[in-house]
């Protein structure tokens, strides 16, 4: 087959391909329209340590406040922290549903740990970030002090705000 037999089956059945094209962008319009809108909304959390002097200190990368923040990004979606964030928002959502609504991460070389929340309506998921940076906060603080035998020392040098 050449070139000049394809193009002659291209010219051939012209109607039928533009038909094909726009019955294809019509299905995918109708499909597009039954998936529902989703927001998402993304709060900020600074996490501190007690011994860091100056901003400079965090900026290079040595800081235990930066090497901490990479650790509280799985603690956003635990159980612990979903359970807190339903709790404050009084939430009667499954708890995997709201933990994979979740999704954080640390800015590089920075310690800002970025908290993304996904729902259907703007507002919830502004509440859902919001709340789950605290949630963090929380959870990272009781991790945090918890000594060899389950007690809790109340103290921490890291935290995130």
């Amino acid at each position: 087959m050449t070139l000049q037999d394809v193009w002659r089956l291209i010219r051939h059945n012209a109607w039928a391909l533009l038909a094909a094209a726009v019955v294809g962008g019509l299905l995918a319009a109708a499909y597009s329209s039954t998936l529902p809108r989703l927001y998402s909304a993304t709060s900020t959390g600074y996490v501190v340590a007690a011994g860091d002097a100056t901003i400079g200190d965090a900026a290079t990368g040595t800081s235990p406040a930066v090497q901490k923040a990479n650790s509280y990004i799985p603690i956003v979606q635990s159980r612990a922290v979903v359970e807190r964030i339903a709790k404050e928002l009084d939430l009667t959502d499954s708890s995997s549903s709201i933990g994979a609504s979740l999704s954080a991460y640390v800015v590089p070389n920075s310690l800002l740990l970025k908290i993304t929340a996904v729902s259907t309506s703007p507002e919830r998921a502004s509440a859902v970030a919001d709340a789950a940076v605290r949630a963090t906060s929380s959870e990272a603080q009781r991790l945090d002090t918890l000594t060899l035998d389950g007690s809790s020392t109340g103290k921490s040098n890291i935290g995130l705000v």
